[in-house]
C-alpha cells in the first residue's frame, strides 16, 4: 500500500519536470533559428575587403607609344586614383562611415631601395566614398616605380585589406616636350648640346615632321634590369610619325653620349641598345646600316646605327640611329 502511494505522490513531479525540460528545448531551439549568424571579417557585409591604385599622366597632343605615366621627377602631376573593393557579388562596394587614410609606400618592381620618394605620401578617402583621386609626384629618377596604398590608424586594426598595387612605371630625370607637327623640325637640340649636365641625350632629325601635334625626347636611369651598358643613361623619343618615313628616308636620332663615358676609341666601337616598346628592357642591339641615310641592317630590320653620318663634337660622340618610329635607347 505505501509503495503504490509514493508512486501516485512522484507521478505529477516528473510531469511537471519533463514539462520544463521540454519548454526549455523549444526556447533555445527558437532563439537559434530567430537569432542572426555571427558577422566574420569575411562577410561581403562587413566592409571593403581590398583596395587598389591606379597611376596615369595626361600629355595632349603626343602620339606613338606613349606609357601611362608619361613623368620627369619632381615635375610631371602623376595622377592617383585610389578605389575599394569588396567581395559581394552584386550591389554597392562597401565604404567606411569615417575618413580611411592610406600611406602611399615606394618600391621597385625590379628589387633595391628606392632613390626618391612620392609626395603627397599619404591620401585620405572620405567617409562613404569608394574612390578618390588626387595628384602626386616622384621625387628622383628610378625604373619600375611602384606604388603600394596602405590603411593607416584605427581602421587598420579592424579591417585588414588586401593591396593591388601600381604598374610599374618610369620616373625621368628629363622631359622636353616640343611643338612639332608637318613638316620639317628637329627635336630636342635645345636640351641635348655638349653643355648638356646628361650623360646621354637625343636630337632628332624630322624631315617630314609628325604626325603628332607634339613630340618628347626623354633621359632616364639606367638600371640592371633594363639591359643598358653600365653608366649610361636612357635616351627616348615619342611621336605618331605615321607612314611619313620610310627605310630610304627615315627619321634620325643622334644620340649625344657624353665625352667621359664615351670619348676614347673609333665611332664604330660604340653600340646601341634599345627597344620599340615604351617601358622594356633594351633587348635590341642595333646593326650597321647598309649605306648612308637608309633604314635598313641587312637583316630584314627597318633601323640601323648609321655609322658613316655619326660624328665627335667636342669630345662627345654623336651616334645616328636610322628609325621609322618610337625608340628608347643607350650608348
Amino acid at each position: 500500500m505505501s509503495h503504490s502511494i509514493r508512486t501516485t505522490m512522484l507521478a505529477p513531479r516528473a510531469r511537471r519536470a519533463g514539462l520544463a525540460g521540454l519548454v526549455a528545448a523549444l526556447l533555445a531551439l527558437a532563439m537559434m533559428v530567430l537569432a542572426p549568424p555571427p558577422t566574420s571579417s569575411a562577410d561581403p557585409t562587413s566592409g571593403p575587403t581590398g583596395v587598389a591604385v591606379k597611376l596615369a599622366t595626361t600629355q595632349p597632343g603626343v602620339g606613338g607609344a606613349v606609357p601611362d605615366v608619361l613623368a620627369q621627377a619632381g615635375v610631371t602631376p602623376i595622377s592617383l586614383t585610389l578605389t575599394l573593393t569588396g567581395d559581394q557579388p552584386s550591389g554597392p562596394t562597401p565604404t567606411f562611415t569615417s575618413d580611411a587614410t592610406f600611406a602611399l609606400d615606394v618600391s621597385l618592381a625590379g628589387g633595391g631601395t628606392p632613390h626618391g620618394s612620392v609626395s603627397p605620401d599619404q591620401v585620405v578617402l572620405p567617409a562613404g566614398e569608394v574612390s578618390t583621386t588626387t595628384t602626386i609626384t616622384y621625387s628622383a629618377a628610378d625604373n619600375g616605380v611602384v606604388i603600394t596604398p596602405r590603411l593607416t590608424g584605427d581602421l587598420a586594426t579592424t579591417n585588414p585589406l588586401t593591396a593591388t598595387a601600381s604598374d610599374p612605371f618610369v620616373s625621368l630625370k628629363r622631359l622636353t616636350v616640343t611643338p612639332a607637327g608637318p613638316g620639317a623640325t628637329t627635336i630636342g637640340a635645345g636640351a641635348c648640346t655638349a653643355d648638356s649636365a646628361d650623360l646621354g641625350c637625343a636630337t632628332v632629325l624630322l624631315p617630314k615632321g609628325t604626325v603628332s601635334s607634339v613630340a618628347v625626347t626623354t633621359v632616364g636611369a639606367c638600371t640592371q634590369e633594363l639591359q643598358c651598358p653600365d653608366g649610361s643613361e636612357v635616351v627616348g623619343f615619342i611621336a605618331d610619325l605615321g607612314t611619313l618615313y620610310t627605310r630610304d628616308a627615315p627619321a634620325q636620332i643622334v644620340i649625344r653620349c657624353d665625352a667621359s663615358r664615351c670619348g676614347q676609341g673609333a665611332i664604330h666601337k660604340y653600340v646601341a641598345k634599345m627597344t620599340f616598346d615604351a617601358t622594356g628592357p633594351l633587348d635590341i642591339t642595333s646593326q650597321p646600316c647598309v649605306a648612308k641615310g637608309v633604314a635598313d641592317d641587312g637583316h630584314g630590320n627597318a633601323f640601323c646605327t648609321d655609322y658613316v653620318s655619326s660624328s665627335r663634337n667636342q669630345g662627345d660622340l654623336l651616334l645616328v640611329v636610322n628609325v621609322l618610329g618610337d625608340y628608347r635607347g643607350a650608348v
